[in-house]
């Protein structure tokens, strides 16, 4: 499994393309998991759609013409609806993709969404690449930290999958004394390095070993 984090959908931009073209290829079958989504926005497959859907979504075009960049086919990209499509269904979309992307959003609700679905085993079993952005880079982590945001008054611990244990990430990573104060108290709570990522910037982990694309900063 290869692992890339980052904080923003687009994986063709300038910054990253040449680096991710190392793992990206134009064969590669990519299944999107939208599973961040507020249930206040989207609470119905109507709503998806209006977000998601091939015709309508607002977020399709972006995300699908990015890996087109690569020469990935559409018809090659799919997308796991959670209103429409059954547990088998999904569990087939990822059984036949080389590349699972996990969008950004609410990353307690992926992962609450992930095991209705009971997806979680599946996914941390695949054998391909597993790209995230934002709360999709959170739930990658096996234990990420939250600092408090508009969405999460607190800080907090929570629950990711089984891929990366040996260190945690900061997203959106702006340099504020909050998040500074967050990346100390999780090193000196858990004794882990954390990767501050900015929205330019994205981290590789190939068999544990971390490299870092554009604007990350090292906290060890």
């Amino acid at each position: 499994m290869i692992n890339i984090l980052l904080n923003i959908y687009k994986v063709d931009d300038e910054w990253c393309f040449h680096e991710f073209k190392n793992y990206i290829k134009a064969e590669h079958k990519v299944t999107v998991i939208p599973f961040a989504f507020n249930e206040e926005r989207i609470h119905s497959n109507e709503s998806w759609l209006a977000y998601y859907g091939e015709n309508e979504g607002i977020y399709f075009p972006g995300i699908v013409n990015s890996f087109h960049s690569y020469g990935i086919k559409y018809e090659n990209i799919n997308w796991i609806n959670y209103f429409a499509d059954s547990k088998e269904i999904a569990k087939n979309k990822i059984a036949n993709s080389d590349i699972l992307f996990f969008l950004g959003g609410l990353p307690d609700k992926i992962m609450l969404r992930l095991e209705e679905f009971d997806l979680i085993k599946t996914i941390e079993q695949h054998k391909g690449i597993i790209i995230g952005y934002s709360a999709g880079a959170m739930i990658q982590i096996e234990n990420y930290h939250i600092t408090p945001d508009n969405d999460y008054s607190t800080f907090g611990y929570y629950k990711g999958m089984k891929m990366i244990n040996e260190s945690d990430i900061e997203v959106h990573f702006e340099h504020t004394d909050l998040q500074l104060e967050s990346i100390e108290r999780v090193k000196k709570e858990t004794g882990k390095p954390v990767y501050a990522i900015e929205d330019y910037g994205a981290i590789i982990v190939e068999q544990n070993r971390v490299k870092m694309v554009g604007k990350v900063h090292y906290f060890g």
